[in-house]
């Protein structure tokens, strides 16, 4: 008998957890290997399974396990009693360290409410309640629900109009207004039509849309492919948008539309029917110059599920397949596909210490985007034993309205904007929101950490409050030209942002 190795050492253990290691014994012999017991002289190492056969020029293995019950280092022994007359007894030597676990918390979401064009920063409070040191890596990624999903490997995500948290079915009828293309009976395309904008589409801008009588648009092929595929596919044309591709047909009443409107470009499908009899179908699809793409369903008249909704790349090489021939569309249904960009956070990745805590940065920037309700999730990898993943939904609500006239329902969350004008002489405004009456405190510090002044001590209300500084200190003395922290303390949190004063 041969063993693997002459000890085993485990890789430091969490306590109460179980780590294992495999020993291979080998057996070289011409008759068969019997092991007839293994016996370890510490009850933190085990072994699986208790005997082993092992057929002759073989080998076998055995299951050592380390579950540490304090945080000290084990030093064991295992004997393995065998049939090997050479050696009865082989010795193998185990070692292993116990520590602490750590147990990662964090917010069930965020909620974020932001204008058209904003940018929003939010904190996201981690916590490490547990013993052990917490090591852990964030991205931005999209959650997955019944009715949403992705991302893929650009970053798009995706999310429809039976989500609570989904986009708003919202009907563009440009039937009497847009521009009607020459498209007729079966497997046809038409011409470029020009955009209005550069639309950007996995990392490159395009100004024109082709669009296909079978329920697709494309920002480069000509092809007039009916045969659908899953997404990503060689087979399947390239830059493209499909809201419902299938193989369809154009009859006396179908008809499709295109028109710009500002920040977006609407393409229009009106009872389009199968070759096989289904429809009417009426259904569009609508860019944002933001890079967001809508696809809308209005009517379909008996459905066939044997379409493919989703997007690709030029290299067909990345996309999200939303649906594949399976039941999916129904009347008024939207998807909103849309990159999480919007949304960054920092850092990247940390430690926390042992019953400490750390804030990470949300930076929520929107840039010209439709009025509704976008989501993303802050993905967080951690060694926590219990949650070694965890994901915290980030749930973004696009009004034209400013922050103080949110819907109330909208300030969930404490919230502390930029002061404004920044920089700023020789006065300031400071405006935060409350998700309910609670004690604050608003002060202001020097970059030394001194206490400049306290604008505000007191209760206050639910809702959006204001307050103005107007540069002096506690004295009534005007401060120098400099940056300056603005805090606002509660009794469980502390939101923190800069300004700049100068004279």
């Amino acid at each position: 008998m041969a063993l693997g190795a002459d000890s085993l050492t485990f890789p430091p253990t969490y306590l109460n957890a179980t780590s294992s290691q495999v020993l291979q014994i080998s057996n070289s012999g011409p008759d068969t290997l019997f092991i007839h017991q293994v016996v370890s002289n510490m009850a933190q190492f085990t072994v699986m399974p208790g005997n082993l056969t092992i057929p002759p020029m073989s080998q076998g293995t055995l299951q050592i396990h380390f579950t540490p019950d304090t945080t000290q280092t084990y030093s064991g022994t295992l004997l393995i009693f065998s049939s090997d007359v050479m050696s009865l007894v082989d010795t193998l030597k185990v070692t292993g360290t116990g520590v602490y676990a750590p147990d990662i918390s964090y917010p069930d979401s965020i909620p974020v409410y932001a204008m058209v064009t904003d940018s929003v920063v939010r904190t996201l409070h981690l916590e490490n309640n547990g013993l052990g040191e917490l090591q852990f890596t964030v991205q931005v990624s999209g959650q997955v629900h019944r009715g949403s999903g992705g991302a893929d490997n650009f970053g798009h995500i995706w999310i429809d109009s039976d989500e609570p948290s989904g986009p708003s079915f919202n009907w563009i009828d440009i039937s009497t207004t847009g521009t009607q293309l020459n498209l007729t009976g079966n497997n046809a395309i038409s011409s470029s039509q020009a955009i209005g904008f550069d639309f950007p589409f996995y990392g490159n801008t395009y100004a024109q849309l082709q669009i296909c009588t079978n329920g697709w648009a494309s920002f480069t092929s000509y092809s007039v492919s009916y045969n659908n595929f899953s997404l990503p596919n060689v087979l399947a044309p390239r830059n493209l948008l499909a809201p419902l591709w299938d193989d369809l047909l154009f009859t006396s009443d179908s008809h499709v539309y295109v028109e710009n409107q500002s920040n977006r470009f609407v393409v229009m499908y009106q009872n389009v029917y199968t070759v096989t009899g289904g429809g009417p179908y009426t259904f569009e699809i609508v860019l944002y110059d933001n890079g967001n793409i809508v696809f809308q369903y209005l009517n379909l008249d008996s459905l066939e599920h044997s379409y493919t909704v989703g997007i690709q790349n030029q290299d067909a090489q990345d996309g999200l397949t939303i649906a594949y021939n399976q039941p999916y569309l129904h009347d008024s249904l939207a998807v909103l596909i849309s990159k999480h960009s919007w949304l960054t956070v920092e850092p990247l990745s940390g430690v926390i210490p042992a019953q400490s805590s750390l804030d990470l940065t949300l930076t929520i920037k929107t840039h010209n985007f439709p009025v509704g309700e976008f989501f993303a999730s802050v993905q967080i990898e951690s060694n926590d034993p219990d949650e070694p993943v965890v994901y915290v939904p980030v749930h973004l609500t696009v009004g034209t309205t400013a922050l103080e006239d949110a819907p109330e329902n909208q300030i969930t969350t404490l919230q502390l904007r930029q002061n404004y004008p920044n920089p700023f002489n020789p006065t300031t405004t400071i405006t935060y929101a409350l998700p309910s009456r609670q004690e604050v405190e608003i002060s202001v510090y020097n970059l030394l950490g001194q206490k400049v002044t306290t604008l505000y001590r007191g209760i206050q209300s639910a809702g959006v409050h204001k307050l103005k500084w107007d540069g002096k200190n506690l004295q009534g003395v005007p401060v120098s030209s400099g940056i300056y922290i603005y805090k606002l303390k509660t009794r469980k949190h502390t939101l923190v942002r800069k300004m700049i004063f100068l004279k």
